[in-house]
Protein backbone atom coordinates (compact mmCIF):
# COMPACT_ATOMS: atom_id res chain seq x y z
CA UNK A 1 0.00 0.00 0.00
CA UNK A 2 1.34 3.42 -0.91
CA UNK A 3 2.26 5.87 1.80
CA UNK A 4 -0.19 8.52 0.58
CA UNK A 5 -3.07 6.01 0.83
CA UNK A 6 -2.14 5.20 4.43
CA UNK A 7 -2.04 8.90 5.27
CA UNK A 8 -5.42 9.45 3.57
CA UNK A 9 -7.07 6.63 5.54
CA UNK A 10 -5.55 7.88 8.79
CA UNK A 11 -6.90 11.36 8.13
CA UNK A 12 -10.40 9.95 7.47
CA UNK A 13 -10.39 7.98 10.73
CA UNK A 14 -9.12 11.04 12.63
CA UNK A 15 -11.84 13.16 11.09
CA UNK A 16 -14.51 10.66 12.11
CA UNK A 17 -13.11 10.52 15.63
CA UNK A 18 -13.20 14.31 15.88
CA UNK A 19 -16.77 14.33 14.60
CA UNK A 20 -17.81 11.85 17.29
CA UNK A 21 -15.99 13.90 19.90
CA UNK A 22 -17.87 17.04 18.92
CA UNK A 23 -21.16 15.32 19.61
CA UNK A 24 -20.48 14.41 23.24
CA UNK A 25 -22.51 16.49 25.72
CA UNK A 26 -23.72 15.70 29.22
CA UNK A 27 -27.42 15.40 30.07
CA UNK A 28 -27.30 18.61 32.06
CA UNK A 29 -25.77 20.49 29.17
CA UNK A 30 -28.46 19.16 26.83
CA UNK A 31 -31.24 20.29 29.18
CA UNK A 32 -29.67 23.71 29.59
CA UNK A 33 -29.32 24.08 25.82
CA UNK A 34 -32.95 23.00 25.37
CA UNK A 35 -34.16 25.55 27.94
CA UNK A 36 -32.16 28.28 26.24
CA UNK A 37 -33.52 27.49 22.76
CA UNK A 38 -37.13 27.25 24.00
CA UNK A 39 -36.82 30.63 25.72
CA UNK A 40 -35.45 32.25 22.55
CA UNK A 41 -38.19 30.65 20.43
CA UNK A 42 -40.99 31.85 22.74
CA UNK A 43 -39.44 35.32 22.90
CA UNK A 44 -39.38 35.51 19.10
CA UNK A 45 -43.03 34.44 18.85
CA UNK A 46 -44.01 37.06 21.44
CA UNK A 47 -42.28 39.85 19.51
CA UNK A 48 -43.86 38.79 16.22
CA UNK A 49 -47.26 38.48 17.94
CA UNK A 50 -47.17 42.16 18.83
CA UNK A 51 -46.75 43.06 15.16
CA UNK A 52 -49.41 40.59 14.00
CA UNK A 53 -52.02 41.78 16.49
CA UNK A 54 -51.24 45.40 15.61
CA UNK A 55 -52.15 44.63 11.99
CA UNK A 56 -54.65 41.89 12.94
CA UNK A 57 -57.70 43.51 11.35
CA UNK A 58 -55.83 44.05 8.09
CA UNK A 59 -54.81 40.38 8.11
CA UNK A 60 -58.42 39.32 8.58
CA UNK A 61 -59.43 41.52 5.64
CA UNK A 62 -56.74 40.01 3.42
CA UNK A 63 -57.90 36.49 4.29
CA UNK A 64 -61.52 37.45 3.57
CA UNK A 65 -60.68 39.07 0.22
CA UNK A 66 -61.05 35.91 -1.97
CA UNK A 67 -64.55 35.30 -0.59
CA UNK A 68 -65.50 39.00 -0.79
CA UNK A 69 -64.42 39.19 -4.45
CA UNK A 70 -66.37 36.00 -5.21
CA UNK A 71 -69.50 37.48 -3.62
CA UNK A 72 -69.21 40.68 -5.68
CA UNK A 73 -68.60 38.78 -8.92
CA UNK A 74 -71.76 36.77 -8.36
CA UNK A 75 -73.98 39.75 -7.51
CA UNK A 76 -73.96 39.57 -3.70
CA UNK A 77 -73.07 42.22 -1.17
CA UNK A 78 -69.38 42.15 -0.19
CA UNK A 79 -70.16 41.11 3.37
CA UNK A 80 -69.38 38.16 5.59
CA UNK A 81 -71.64 37.43 8.53
CA UNK A 82 -71.08 37.06 12.26
CA UNK A 83 -73.42 34.50 13.80
CA UNK A 84 -72.54 35.33 17.41
CA UNK A 85 -71.49 38.51 19.26
CA UNK A 86 -67.91 37.41 19.99
CA UNK A 87 -67.19 36.00 16.53
CA UNK A 88 -65.30 39.03 15.24
CA UNK A 89 -62.99 39.15 18.25
CA UNK A 90 -62.49 35.39 18.17
CA UNK A 91 -61.47 35.47 14.51
CA UNK A 92 -59.14 38.39 15.20
CA UNK A 93 -57.38 36.43 17.97
CA UNK A 94 -57.21 33.23 15.92
CA UNK A 95 -55.75 34.95 12.85
CA UNK A 96 -53.25 36.88 14.99
CA UNK A 97 -51.99 33.72 16.70
CA UNK A 98 -51.77 31.71 13.48
CA UNK A 99 -49.95 34.54 11.68
CA UNK A 100 -47.54 34.88 14.62
CA UNK A 101 -46.60 31.21 14.51
CA UNK A 102 -46.22 31.26 10.70
CA UNK A 103 -44.05 34.37 10.60
CA UNK A 104 -41.99 33.18 13.55
CA UNK A 105 -41.56 29.70 12.03
CA UNK A 106 -38.10 30.45 10.51
CA UNK A 107 -36.88 31.70 13.91
CA UNK A 108 -38.35 28.62 15.64
CA UNK A 109 -36.69 26.33 13.10
CA UNK A 110 -33.41 28.14 13.59
CA UNK A 111 -33.56 27.58 17.36
CA UNK A 112 -34.44 23.93 16.79
CA UNK A 113 -31.53 23.65 14.40
CA UNK A 114 -29.12 25.18 16.92
CA UNK A 115 -30.22 22.58 19.48
CA UNK A 116 -29.95 19.61 17.11
CA UNK A 117 -26.73 20.73 15.38
CA UNK A 118 -24.57 19.94 18.42
CA UNK A 119 -25.42 16.25 17.98
CA UNK A 120 -24.86 15.99 14.24
CA UNK A 121 -21.83 15.20 12.14
CA UNK A 122 -20.55 18.05 9.95
CA UNK A 123 -21.67 16.08 6.90
CA UNK A 124 -25.16 15.82 8.39
CA UNK A 125 -25.19 19.55 9.12
CA UNK A 126 -24.60 20.23 5.43
CA UNK A 127 -27.77 18.30 4.61
CA UNK A 128 -29.81 20.29 7.12
CA UNK A 129 -28.38 23.53 5.73
CA UNK A 130 -29.96 22.51 2.42
CA UNK A 131 -33.24 21.09 3.74
CA UNK A 132 -34.30 23.92 6.07
CA UNK A 133 -34.11 26.77 3.49
CA UNK A 134 -35.55 24.50 0.81
CA UNK A 135 -38.49 23.52 3.04
CA UNK A 136 -39.11 27.17 3.96
CA UNK A 137 -39.17 28.25 0.31
CA UNK A 138 -41.58 25.45 -0.59
CA UNK A 139 -43.85 26.38 2.32
CA UNK A 140 -43.98 30.01 1.15
CA UNK A 141 -44.73 28.87 -2.40
CA UNK A 142 -47.51 26.60 -1.11
CA UNK A 143 -49.10 29.42 0.91
CA UNK A 144 -48.93 31.74 -2.12
CA UNK A 145 -50.41 29.08 -4.40
CA UNK A 146 -53.27 28.58 -1.93
CA UNK A 147 -54.05 32.28 -1.46
CA UNK A 148 -53.75 33.46 -5.07
CA UNK A 149 -55.11 30.41 -6.92
CA UNK A 150 -56.89 27.75 -4.85
CA UNK A 151 -58.86 29.97 -2.44
CA UNK A 152 -60.24 32.35 -5.14
CA UNK A 153 -61.26 29.41 -7.32
CA UNK A 154 -62.85 27.62 -4.35
CA UNK A 155 -64.73 30.72 -3.18
CA UNK A 156 -66.05 31.47 -6.66
CA UNK A 157 -67.13 27.86 -7.14
CA UNK A 158 -69.07 27.62 -3.88
CA UNK A 159 -70.72 31.04 -4.23
CA UNK A 160 -71.61 30.45 -7.87
CA UNK A 161 -73.02 27.03 -6.99
CA UNK A 162 -75.41 28.59 -4.50
CA UNK A 163 -76.93 30.71 -7.30
CA UNK A 164 -77.64 27.75 -9.58
CA UNK A 165 -80.78 26.56 -7.79
CA UNK A 166 -83.87 27.49 -9.85
CA UNK A 167 -86.36 29.99 -8.40
CA UNK A 168 -89.93 29.15 -9.36
CA UNK A 169 -92.81 31.60 -9.57
CA UNK A 170 -93.39 32.59 -5.95
CA UNK A 171 -96.77 34.19 -6.69
CA UNK A 172 -98.47 31.07 -8.02
CA UNK A 173 -98.34 27.64 -6.47
CA UNK A 174 -99.25 24.43 -8.25
CA UNK A 175 -102.93 24.13 -9.26
CA UNK A 176 -103.79 21.64 -6.51
CA UNK A 177 -102.36 23.88 -3.80
CA UNK A 178 -104.17 26.94 -5.17
CA UNK A 179 -107.45 25.01 -5.24
CA UNK A 180 -107.04 23.88 -1.64
CA UNK A 181 -106.18 27.42 -0.50
CA UNK A 182 -109.20 28.82 -2.35
CA UNK A 183 -111.51 26.26 -0.79
CA UNK A 184 -110.06 27.03 2.64
CA UNK A 185 -110.63 30.76 2.18
CA UNK A 186 -114.21 30.22 1.02
CA UNK A 187 -114.87 27.98 4.03
CA UNK A 188 -113.38 30.63 6.36
CA UNK A 189 -110.69 28.19 7.53
CA UNK A 190 -108.02 30.03 9.46
CA UNK A 191 -110.18 32.40 11.49
CA UNK A 192 -109.75 36.14 11.20
CA UNK A 193 -106.75 35.90 8.86
CA UNK A 194 -109.03 34.71 6.04
CA UNK A 195 -110.96 37.96 6.22
CA UNK A 196 -107.95 39.89 4.98
CA UNK A 197 -107.17 37.72 1.98
CA UNK A 198 -109.24 39.80 -0.43
CA UNK A 199 -108.27 43.18 0.93
CA UNK A 200 -107.37 45.82 -1.63
CA UNK A 201 -103.76 46.37 -2.57
CA UNK A 202 -102.28 49.85 -2.22
CA UNK A 203 -102.92 52.09 -5.21
CA UNK A 204 -99.82 53.20 -7.09
CA UNK A 205 -99.54 56.77 -8.36
CA UNK A 206 -99.57 57.10 -12.10
CA UNK A 207 -96.15 58.70 -12.45
CA UNK A 208 -92.92 58.08 -14.29
CA UNK A 209 -90.18 56.22 -12.34
CA UNK A 210 -87.49 58.36 -10.79
CA UNK A 211 -84.22 58.21 -12.71
CA UNK A 212 -80.97 58.15 -10.74
CA UNK A 213 -77.68 59.34 -12.25
CA UNK A 214 -75.23 56.59 -13.19
CA UNK A 215 -71.62 57.74 -12.66
CA UNK A 216 -68.38 56.13 -13.78
CA UNK A 217 -66.83 56.77 -10.37
CA UNK A 218 -67.90 58.09 -7.00
CA UNK A 219 -67.82 61.90 -6.68
CA UNK A 220 -65.33 63.42 -4.28
CA UNK A 221 -66.82 64.97 -1.14
CA UNK A 222 -70.47 64.48 -2.20
CA UNK A 223 -72.98 66.70 -0.34
CA UNK A 224 -75.36 65.13 2.15
CA UNK A 225 -78.44 63.73 0.44
CA UNK A 226 -76.81 63.07 -2.93
CA UNK A 227 -77.86 59.75 -4.47
CA UNK A 228 -76.20 58.02 -7.43
CA UNK A 229 -75.42 54.63 -8.96
CA UNK A 230 -71.82 53.58 -9.50
CA UNK A 231 -71.66 52.19 -13.03
CA UNK A 232 -68.50 50.21 -12.25
CA UNK A 233 -69.65 48.13 -9.28
CA UNK A 234 -73.42 48.60 -9.63
CA UNK A 235 -73.96 49.91 -6.09
CA UNK A 236 -76.60 52.44 -5.12
CA UNK A 237 -74.89 55.04 -2.92
CA UNK A 238 -76.34 57.70 -0.64
CA UNK A 239 -74.21 60.47 0.86
CA UNK A 240 -75.01 61.37 4.45
CA UNK A 241 -73.43 63.78 6.91
CA UNK A 242 -69.67 63.93 7.49
CA UNK A 243 -68.89 62.52 4.01
CA UNK A 244 -70.26 59.10 5.00
CA UNK A 245 -71.55 57.13 2.01
CA UNK A 246 -74.20 54.46 2.51
CA UNK A 247 -73.80 51.65 0.00
CA UNK A 248 -76.78 49.55 -1.08
CA UNK A 249 -76.38 46.48 -3.28
CA UNK A 250 -79.30 45.65 -5.52
CA UNK A 251 -80.26 42.08 -4.67
CA UNK A 252 -81.21 39.62 -7.37
CA UNK A 253 -84.08 37.28 -6.58
CA UNK A 254 -82.65 33.83 -5.89
CA UNK A 255 -83.83 30.76 -4.09
CA UNK A 256 -80.58 30.69 -2.06
CA UNK A 257 -78.49 33.68 -1.08
CA UNK A 258 -74.86 33.25 -0.11
CA UNK A 259 -74.23 34.56 3.42
CA UNK A 260 -70.90 32.97 4.42
CA UNK A 261 -69.69 33.28 7.97
CA UNK A 262 -66.33 34.93 8.58
CA UNK A 263 -65.29 32.23 11.06
CA UNK A 264 -66.22 29.42 8.69
CA UNK A 265 -64.28 31.01 5.83
CA UNK A 266 -61.19 31.56 8.00
CA UNK A 267 -61.31 27.91 9.12
CA UNK A 268 -61.71 26.76 5.52
CA UNK A 269 -58.84 28.97 4.33
CA UNK A 270 -56.58 27.78 7.16
CA UNK A 271 -57.35 24.10 6.52
CA UNK A 272 -56.86 24.45 2.76
CA UNK A 273 -53.62 26.41 3.09
CA UNK A 274 -52.21 23.99 5.65
CA UNK A 275 -52.98 21.05 3.36
CA UNK A 276 -51.38 22.71 0.34
CA UNK A 277 -48.27 23.71 2.32
CA UNK A 278 -47.94 20.06 3.37
CA UNK A 279 -48.33 18.97 -0.27
CA UNK A 280 -45.56 21.37 -1.33
CA UNK A 281 -43.19 19.52 1.04
CA UNK A 282 -43.25 16.49 -1.29
CA UNK A 283 -39.92 17.43 -2.99
CA UNK A 284 -38.32 17.92 0.44
CA UNK A 285 -39.47 14.48 1.57
CA UNK A 286 -38.26 12.86 -1.64
CA UNK A 287 -34.88 14.55 -1.24
CA UNK A 288 -34.57 13.07 2.25
CA UNK A 289 -35.56 9.63 0.93
CA UNK A 290 -32.90 9.89 -1.76
CA UNK A 291 -30.25 11.05 0.70
CA UNK A 292 -30.96 8.23 3.14
CA UNK A 293 -31.46 5.71 0.30
CA UNK A 294 -34.54 4.26 1.99
CA UNK A 295 -36.33 4.05 -1.35
CA UNK A 296 -34.71 4.04 -4.76
CA UNK A 297 -35.86 6.56 -7.40
CA UNK A 298 -36.43 3.69 -9.82
CA UNK A 299 -39.08 2.21 -7.51
CA UNK A 300 -41.09 5.43 -7.52
CA UNK A 301 -40.58 5.99 -11.25
CA UNK A 302 -41.88 2.49 -12.04
CA UNK A 303 -45.06 3.18 -10.05
CA UNK A 304 -46.06 6.47 -11.65
CA UNK A 305 -49.61 5.27 -12.27
CA UNK A 306 -50.19 4.99 -8.53
CA UNK A 307 -48.67 8.43 -8.05
CA UNK A 308 -51.07 9.90 -10.61
CA UNK A 309 -53.97 8.23 -8.80
CA UNK A 310 -52.72 9.66 -5.50
CA UNK A 311 -52.52 13.15 -7.01
CA UNK A 312 -56.13 12.84 -8.14
CA UNK A 313 -57.20 11.74 -4.65
CA UNK A 314 -55.36 14.65 -3.01
CA UNK A 315 -56.92 17.11 -5.44
CA UNK A 316 -60.39 15.65 -4.76
CA UNK A 317 -59.92 16.08 -1.00
CA UNK A 318 -58.41 19.57 -0.93
CA UNK A 319 -59.92 21.24 -4.01
CA UNK A 320 -63.62 21.96 -4.65
CA UNK A 321 -65.50 19.06 -6.28
CA UNK A 322 -65.37 20.33 -9.86
CA UNK A 323 -63.11 19.19 -12.67
CA UNK A 324 -61.40 22.55 -13.25
CA UNK A 325 -60.42 23.03 -9.60
CA UNK A 326 -59.17 19.45 -9.35
CA UNK A 327 -56.98 19.93 -12.43
CA UNK A 328 -55.66 23.26 -11.09
CA UNK A 329 -54.47 21.50 -7.93
CA UNK A 330 -53.76 18.00 -9.21
CA UNK A 331 -51.40 19.06 -12.03
CA UNK A 332 -49.03 21.06 -9.75
CA UNK A 333 -48.97 18.13 -7.30
CA UNK A 334 -47.80 15.82 -10.05
CA UNK A 335 -45.20 18.38 -11.20
CA UNK A 336 -43.94 18.54 -7.60
CA UNK A 337 -43.51 14.77 -7.69
CA UNK A 338 -41.50 14.91 -10.93
CA UNK A 339 -39.31 17.70 -9.56
CA UNK A 340 -38.81 15.79 -6.34
CA UNK A 341 -37.88 12.70 -8.33
CA UNK A 342 -35.05 14.61 -10.02
CA UNK A 343 -33.74 15.76 -6.65
CA UNK A 344 -34.11 12.25 -5.27
CA UNK A 345 -32.03 10.78 -8.09
CA UNK A 346 -29.32 13.38 -7.57
CA UNK A 347 -29.10 12.73 -3.81
CA UNK A 348 -29.39 8.95 -4.21
CA UNK A 349 -26.59 8.73 -6.78
CA UNK A 350 -24.37 11.06 -4.78
CA UNK A 351 -24.76 9.06 -1.57
CA UNK A 352 -24.31 5.78 -3.41
CA UNK A 353 -21.09 7.00 -4.99
CA UNK A 354 -19.80 8.19 -1.59
CA UNK A 355 -20.66 4.83 0.01
CA UNK A 356 -18.85 2.90 -2.75
CA UNK A 357 -15.79 5.11 -2.33
CA UNK A 358 -15.73 4.50 1.42
CA UNK A 359 -15.98 0.75 0.86
CA UNK A 360 -13.05 0.83 -1.56
CA UNK A 361 -10.98 2.83 0.92
CA UNK A 362 -11.76 0.43 3.78
CA UNK A 363 -10.93 -2.60 1.62
CA UNK A 364 -7.64 -1.01 0.60
CA UNK A 365 -6.85 -0.36 4.21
Amino acid sequence: MALDQVINIAQKHAKRSNEVGERSMSLGEHLEELRKRLFHAVLGVALVSGICFWFGKELVSYIADPMVFALVRNGFSPELTATEPSLGFGVYMKVGLIASVILAAPWILWQLWKFIAVGLYPSERKVVHILVPFSTVMAVMGAGFSYFIVLPVSADFFVNWSTSFPLHDQHHANPLTELLVKLGNNANIGGLESEHVDRMKPTLFDQQPFKLPVLKEDPKNPPAGMVWVNGDDGFLKIATADNYVLTVKASVQRMLNAMPSLAEWVDFAAFTTLGIVAIFQIPVLMLVLGWTRIVSPKTLADNRKYVIFGCAVIAAIVAPPDILSMIILGLPVYLLFEGGLLLMRWAYNKQQAAAEMDMEDDEGY
